[in-house]
């Protein structure tokens, strides 16, 4: 996929929001291996903000005034 295509390309795929979840009551810094929309599998050190049964919320920094939350499988964060 070519990334000038695709504005997100670089950002987490969601894989959705969970019927139930927490925030976190400060973030934890987590390294996150995962895909992004442009279909890589990246490597990414973010701050967990919330979490749930089988899913987390990591934050992505995007250059921008509002982050990117996506929710990512639990088996793909490894926490500090």
């Amino acid at each position: 996929m070519h990334p000038e295509l695709v504005p997100h390309a670089d950002l987490l795929v969601t894989v959705g929001d969970p019927k139930s979840s927490r925030m976190l009551e400060r973030p934890r810094r987590v390294r996150v291996q995962w895909r992004t929309y442009g279909r890589d599998e990246v490597t990414l050190e973010l701050d967990q903000v919330a979490a749930a049964a089988d899913l987390v919320c990591v934050r992505q920094d995007r250059g921008l005034p509002d982050p990117w939350n996506a929710w990512v499988p639990a088996a793909a964060v490894k926490g500090g």
